[in-house]
C-alpha cells in the first residue's frame, strides 16, 4: 500500500511541474508580458498580427540632385523644396533631402559641411495636410545643437518658405515666446511646436470636433468618439507600432473623456484557435502590466470592442493562466 501511495505521490508531483512548464511557456510566449504576481492582467498572452509593410516608397523619404554654381531645384515629394541660387556653390556637389520623421514635419538637407555663397530657399508645400490648424505665426526652424534657430519665413496659402546660410536638420513650427520678437532667434528644443502630418505609414491623426464627434481608423484599429465626449476640439492620433501584435497606441496619452469611447480592433485572418476569451487589455504604465478592459469578442464579426475613458497603449489578447 505504501508503494502505491508512493506512486501516486510521485504522479501528482509530475503532473503538478509539466503543468507549471506548460503555464511558464504560455506566459513567455509573450516578450512584451510583465513577469511577477498580484497585479491585475499580470499574466496575458497578447494576441499576434502580421506586421504590414506601410512604408512609403523610397522616393517619398529621400531625393538627391547633383547641382553646380548654375544654380538648380531639388523636390522631394512635392512636399519639400530646396532652391539654390546661381553663385551659392563654387563646384557640383550632390545635393539631398531626407525625410527623418514620417509623422513631424522634420527633414535634413545635406551635405551640412557643405559652403555657401549665399543662402538658398526652403519651401515647405501642403501645409493643409499637417494639424496647422493649431499654429498661427509658422516659421521654418534649422536644428543648432541643442537649440532650433528660427530662419527668416513667409508663409503663401499652404506653402512656407525660408532662407538659410548653410544645411542641416529643419522643421516647421512655431514657438509662442519668440513670436514677434525676431531679436531671439534660437528656442530650446522642448519649447518648439511642431507639426505633425495628418497620415503617415502607421498613424492617423484627425481633428474630432467635441459637437460632431467622430471616428479615427489605421489598419485594424479604429477609435470611435461620440459627441461630447471630448471637453474641446482635439486633434486624436491612433498608431499602430507594427511590432507583431495585436497592439495600438492612442494619443493624446491621459486625455480623459466625458462619456466613453469606443476602441474597434479587427482580429480577421488572425490565429485565434478555438479560444472565445479574447480581450482588449490596456498597459497601466505605472505598475507595468497589463489590465483587462473586459472587451467583447465577436467571432461573427471578427473584432474586439472595449469603451475607454482615457487613451495609452492597448492590445488584443487573453489572460493567461
Amino acid at each position: 500500500m505504501r508503494g502505491y501511495s508512493n506512486i501516486v505521490r510521485g504522479a501528482l508531483v509530475l503532473l503538478a511541474a509539466l503543468s507549471i512548464g506548460a503555464c511558464d511557456r504560455y506566459n513567455r510566449s509573450d516578450p512584451l508580458a510583465p513577469s511577477g504576481s498580484g497585479a491585475p492582467g499580470n499574466d496575458t498572452t497578447l494576441l499576434q498580427s502580421p506586421v504590414t509593410d506601410r512604408a512609403g516608397a523610397k522616393s517619398d523619404s529621400m531625393a538627391t540632385k547633383r547641382i553646380g554654381p548654375g544654380g538648380g531645384t531639388l523636390h522631394l515629394s512635392n512636399i519639400i523644396a530646396v532652391k539654390i541660387p546661381q553663385g551659392a556653390l563654387g563646384a557640383e556637389a550632390d545635393i539631398t533631402i531626407r525625410m527623418l520623421d514620417s509623422e513631424r514635419v522634420l527633414f535634413s538637407i545635406t551635405p551640412e559641411d557643405l559652403r555657401l555663397a549665399t543662402p538658398v530657399e526652403i519651401t515647405v508645400d501642403h501645409l493643409d495636410r499637417t494639424d496647422n490648424q493649431r499654429f498661427s505665426g509658422l516659421s521654418i526652424y534649422r536644428q543648432n545643437l541643442s537649440a532650433w534657430n528660427q530662419l527668416p519665413s513667409g508663409r503663401n496659402k499652404n506653402k512656407i518658405q525660408g532662407l538659410s546660410a548653410v544645411l542641416g536638420v529643419f522643421s516647421v513650427a512655431r514657438n509662442g515666446e519668440l513670436l514677434g520678437k525676431s531679436e531671439f532667434l534660437t528656442a530650446d528644443i522642448e519649447s518648439i511646436d511642431m507639426l505633425r502630418w495628418l497620415s503617415g505609414p502607421n498613424h492617423e491623426t484627425k481633428l474630432i470636433e467635441t459637437a460632431k464627434g467622430g471616428d479615427v481608423q489605421v489598419g485594424r484599429f479604429k477609435v470611435k468618439i461620440p459627441k461630447n465626449a471630448l471637453a474641446e476640439d482635439t486633434f486624436i492620433t491612433v498608431r499602430d507600432p507594427a511590432n507583431g501584435y495585436l497592439m495600438c497606441e492612442l494619443e493624446p496619452h491621459g486625455i480623459e473623456f466625458l462619456v466613453p469611447v469606443e476602441l474597434e480592433m479587427n482580429v480577421s485572418d488572425l490565429a485565434l484557435g478555438d479560444y472565445t476569451d479574447w480581450t482588449i487589455f490596456w498597459l497601466n504604465q505605472e505598475s507595468g502590466y497589463w489590465e483587462d478592459q473586459g472587451a467583447s469578442f465577436s467571432l461573427l464579426h471578427d473584432k474586439l470592442t472595449a469603451d475607454l475613458m482615457h487613451f495609452s497603449r492597448y492590445a488584443g489578447g487573453r489572460a493567461g493562466w
